[in-house]
């Protein structure tokens, strides 16, 4: 695998998925979903990297995006909704 010279071990990632076996560059940005997928007042749940993400869109126009499971209850904040 060719790393570019600026990369590090911290900013490396193992990915081992459906897709296959792969390592990738994180802390970086990356495309989750097109614009027009992001439903209306609700968040969806995508997949990258490995992970699992919600996206949504914000009051003001802006999309967000975390990690779908829950740090309280451990759910998919994906199959909420957004006030």
């Amino acid at each position: 695998i060719a790393i570019s010279s600026g990369a590090c071990p911290d900013d490396l990632f193992h990915v081992d998925d459906e897709e296959g076996s792969r390592i990738v560059l994180i802390n970086l940005w990356y495309v989750a979903c097109f614009e027009d997928e992001i439903p209306e007042g609700r968040p969806l749940g995508v997949r990258m990297l490995g992970q699992e993400f919600a996206v949504w869109r914000t009051a003001d126009g802006g999309v967000a995006c975390v990690s779908n499971i829950c740090v309280h209850r451990g759910g998919a904040l994906a199959r909420g909704g957004v006030k």
